[in-house]
């Protein structure tokens, strides 16, 4: 073997393990990654564009349910009206009466750190930030610190539990 075939051969065994660290780091769908693509697409129901179309809030709304649990405990911090139990349904229907009061909402969540407990649960702290404007006028720009908890239901991550509480209250 000589040495321009040697060097080509070691070039690329090291183009095929530079591949597989990009497919294993950036592309493989990790538990933690599951996790946070659970609450990726619940920001991304919660948010409505200006101009959005019925339909799409609709399918929206009806596509949330997917992202409960059976069985989902909501506890808000000072708005109580909003903490208890609830079904999928139930929430969606929130959802739904959320959305009608907004004219734009921009729901986004930062400083995630998924904590997987077991193969069937999973804690997760974040900030959430809630921007928009109410169909009356008002604007909306709220920051809050939030705990969750998801569970594998049918080998699904799905929101459990979700806890706001204001922003430095531990």
């Amino acid at each position: 073997m000589n040495f321009l075939h040697r060097k080509k051969v070691v070039f690329f065994a090291l183009f095929l393990l530079a591949a597989g660290a990009v497919w294993f780091f950036f592309f493989r769908s990790s538990e933690e990654g599951k996790v946070r693509a659970v609450l990726r697409e619940f920001a991304y129901v919660c948010s409505r564009t200006e101009g959005e179309k019925t339909s799409l809030g609709l399918w929206k709304v009806h596509s949330s349910k997917s992202l409960f649990a059976a069985e989902c405990v909501l506890s808000v911090t000072g708005a109580d009206s909003f903490s208890g139990r609830y079904t999928p349904e139930a929430l969606s229907s929130n959802l739904l009466r959320y959305r009608q009061m907004m004219a734009t909402s921009e729901m986004s969540f930062s400083d995630m750190a998924p904590r997987i407990v077991s193969p069937e649960r999973a804690d997760v702290s974040f900030s959430a930030r809630l921007r928009g404007v109410v169909r009356g006028g008002g604007a909306v720009d709220e920051v809050r610190d939030m705990e969750c908890e998801l569970v594998k239901e049918e080998g699904k991550w799905k929101i459990a539990r979700l806890e706001a509480r204001p922003v430095l209250e531990r």
